[in-house]
């Protein structure tokens, strides 16, 4: 018997009523590959903020080398009687050669 009235619920084909905003809905393949991709790049986000981390304290031990080594080499240039303002290099044999005062050394070098 039909009375004229629809008892079946209604065929989600793009608006619902009562509400126009809604379009449709997810599939939930659909739902479930959205909230994997969401997972990974928040997992990825979690992971580079943990690298720039890493990345800050690294830089911070070569900066505490790199104090360590130029006290060694103002040490070296005042046990060697080496003059304020005198440019220097250690070459890898452990040579101490004086440079002219516009040459810069290369590495290893010091101003004592």
């Amino acid at each position: 018997m039909n009375d004229g009235q629809n008892n079946n619920p209604p065929e989600i084909t793009g608006e619902q009523p009562g509400d126009p905003t809604i379009l449709g809905s997810l599939k939930q393949d659909e739902i479930a590959r959205i909230n994997y991709l969401r997972q990974q790049a928040t997992g990825y986000t979690i992971r580079l903020g943990q690298l720039d981390r890493q990345r800050w304290e690294l830089n911070q031990q070569i900066d505490q080398f790199e104090e360590a080594a130029n006290s060694v080499l103002k040490e070296v240039g005042r046990r060697l009687g080496v003059p304020t303002g005198t440019l220097f290099q250690v070459d890898d044999d452990g040579t101490v050669r004086s440079l002219p005062s516009q040459q810069v050394p290369p590495t290893g070098g010091q101003e004592s």
